[in-house]
């Protein structure tokens, strides 16, 4: 793991010696809110360096994102239950049947 230098920026883990800052194609200026502690982050600093709290803050995004999609899918299905519950069982026979995938199409 690096150290507060490397992440402010004051030694270089790629050149193993002294950071360039703004020559180095590498530094980059971060802004947003730290995963970890919550706090407000808004400075510049090694991209390398930044990697652990960016890969935790996508982690957290993603799960997030997962839940939501979850939520609708389950939305998605409580009204298409209602949707069918509130068809003749005829019209449910034929809303059906015509969501089904045709014979031959690949799929086991």
């Amino acid at each position: 793991m690096f150290d507060k230098k490397t992440v402010d920026g004051e030694f270089c883990p790629l050149l193993k010696r002294s950071c360039v800052r703004h020559q180095c194609a590498w530094f980059i200026k971060v802004v947003g809110m730290d995963p970890q502690t919550g706090q407000q982050i808004d400075k510049p600093g090694c991209a390398v360096a930044w990697l652990p709290i960016l890969t935790v803050e996508n982690s957290q995004q993603q799960r997030q994102t997962a839940a939501t999609v979850d939520k609708v899918a389950n939305e998605v299905q409580k009204h298409r239950h209602t949707f069918l519950a509130a068809l003749t069982p005829e019209a449910q026979d034929r809303v059906i049947n015509t969501l089904r995938l045709p014979k031959g199409n690949g799929a086991s």
